[in-house]
This record gives C-alpha cells, sequence and structure tokens, in this order.
C-alpha cells in the first residue's frame, strides 16, 4: 500500500469513528430528552404498540427532537 493509500484508509477509518461517536452522542441526548419530557407517557404508549408501531412512533421522537433542537438553536 502506498503512503496516501493507507492515509486515506486512515481518514476514513477516523470519519467511522468520528460517525459513531457523533451518532452515540445524539441518542443519549435524546434519550435525556425523552426521560425528562415524555418518558412517563412514551412508556405508557408503547405497552400497548406492537413493533412496527413502536418504531413509527421513535420516528416520530426523532423528527419531534430534531425539530425542537432547531427552535432553540434560533
Amino acid at each position: 500500500m502506498a503512503g496516501a493509500e493507507k492515509a486515506e484508509v486512515k481518514d476514513n477509518a477516523e470519519r467511522q469513528r468520528d460517525h459513531v461517536r457523533r451518532k452515540q452522542e445524539t441518542h443519549t441526548r435524546l434519550q435525556c430528552w425523552i426521560s425528562r419530557r415524555h418518558g412517563d407517557r412514551l412508556a405508557e404508549l408503547t405497552a400497548r404498540l406492537e413493533d412496527s408501531q413502536a418504531s413509527l412512533i421513535e420516528q416520530a421522537i426523532d423528527l419531534l427532537y430534531a425539530q425542537e433542537c432547531g427552535d432553540e438553536r434560533r
């Protein structure tokens, strides 16, 4: 492997690690946000849902969180 190829592989690996780190941080923030604001209601709701319905709820939560974070940054 040439030096440039090694550097590119290292850069790709670093980008992947950064991506995983950001995803973990986002997941942690989302969990905190949910537990503070909506934990009780969501626990009650998800107890009644099937897996596919729960997946849709999770997607909706992700969107709500993204919108709320966008509103706070303005």
